[in-house]
Formats: structure tokens, C-alpha cells, sequence
């Protein structure tokens, strides 16, 4: 549970609601995403950035996720840096993954997730990587996540 400092968000943040945040989005990782920006603009809603401005900084129109921040979860060995393919704009971008031992085997279901999903009524965007979150409105397949 490490503390991290938001040196722009007068705030500080507990390392565990953003590993419980990432394995609620069905990813093992999130999108760094800094962009000097007002919230209400930002082109990448489900990065770091937009997660912190929203649930930390005492001012959201203020970037946050910038490279100190970054440093710190990565220093916490709970997260490793990397570039991921972008929810928001399909590209890949530099971001932080949960390490395979906090991440618990999530990647390994993630792409079974997808493997099961290869019919044409489950033709979906965010079928086609297996590190992208599977939501299919009615499965009934017991790895689909509603």
C-alpha cells in the first residue's frame, strides 16, 4: 500500500486503488496518457492521467500522470513501464502493467477470454487484442465479463 505524491495534485494516492482500478478495466495494465489539457479535452479517457484528475487532484484540469509519478509506482515493483496498445486510440503508448506476480494469472484468462470468442456474434473492437477488455452484452460463456 505505498503512498504516491501527485506533485501537481496537492494529494496523494494508495498504490492498491490503482491496481484494483486497472484489474476492474480487464487489462493488466493503463495508458500513462499525460496531456497538458483541460479534463473536459483529453483524447484519452482511460489513461492514468484522466484516472488521477478524477479521483485525487484537487484540480482536474491539471495533468498528473507525468513522469515522477510513473517513476514511483514502478519504484514500488508492483508495476513495470511499457508501451500497450491504447484503449482510447487503438496505438501503442507508454504506460505501466502490474507485474506478473501482483497480476495474478489475469493476462492468462484475459486470452482465454478472447480464444472463446471467435464467433460472428461476438465480433467486437475489443476482441482483437488479447490484453483488451471483453465485454459481450448476453454471453453466456462463464469467462465473459458482464
Amino acid at each position: 500500500m505505498p503512498m504516491i505524491n501527485l506533485p501537481y495534485g496537492n494529494n496523494e494516492f494508495n498504490s492498491d486503488d490503482l491496481k484494483e482500478y486497472i484489474r476492474q478495466t480487464g487489462r493488466s495494465y493503463i495508458i500513462q496518457g499525460q496531456q497538458n489539457r483541460k479534463r473536459a479535452d483529453h483524447s484519452k479517457p482511460h489513461s492514468l492521467d484522466c484516472w488521477l484528475r478524477d479521483n485525487y487532484a484537487t484540480n482536474s484540469d491539471t495533468k498528473q500522470a507525468v513522469n515522477e509519478v510513473v517513476a514511483a509506482l514502478v519504484n514500488t515493483g508492483e508495476f513495470e513501464e511499457g508501451h500497450f496498445s491504447c484503449p482510447d486510440s487503438g496505438r501503442r503508448c507508454k504506460g505501466i502493467r502490474l507485474t506478473p506476480d501482483v497480476n495474478s494469472g489475469h493476462e492468462t484468462s484475459l486470452m482465454l477470454q478472447v480464444a472463446l470468442h471467435k464467433t460472428p456474434v461476438h465480433k467486437q473492437q475489443a476482441i482483437n487484442t488479447p490484453v483488451s477488455p471483453v465485454y459481450v452484452a448476453g454471453c453466456r460463456r462463464p469467462l465473459c465479463i458482464q
